[in-house]
């Protein structure tokens, strides 16, 4: 039979073998954690990399689709004050085609 002191002893070597078994399992846990947590630092920084890119695309696209909205709108703005010239024109001419024509028709 075992003393009261060597039961003591047992009982303290099984609690500190349980003891640094669960310290071992926290430390491989943190290990683990750790590496997690570097893979997603990673994965981040490749994402946000990805979005900055996708980004600066974005606005190159946006920006010459307003440089050729702008230049289309300026040539169309030049063609309408074409017509409307054209138009004014014309009409100075019908003015002028009718006074010679009355003119004409005095002199007959």
């Amino acid at each position: 039979m075992m003393t009261r002191k060597s039961q003591n002893g047992t009982r303290w070597f099984l609690w500190s073998l349980s003891f640094f078994n669960q310290l071992r399992g926290l430390q491989k846990s943190a290990r683990e954690l750790r590496q997690e947590v570097r893979v997603l630092r990673r994965l981040s920084q490749l994402q946000s990399m990805a979005m900055k890119d996708l980004v600066n695309d974005t606005y190159l696209k946006l920006r010459e689709a307003v440089i050729v909205f702008a230049a289309e709108n300026n040539m169309v703005v030049k063609v309408i004050l074409e017509k409307i010239k054209f138009l004014e024109d014309e009409d100075l001419f019908c003015q002028g085609l009718s006074e010679l024509l009355r003119e004409l028709k005095d002199l007959k």
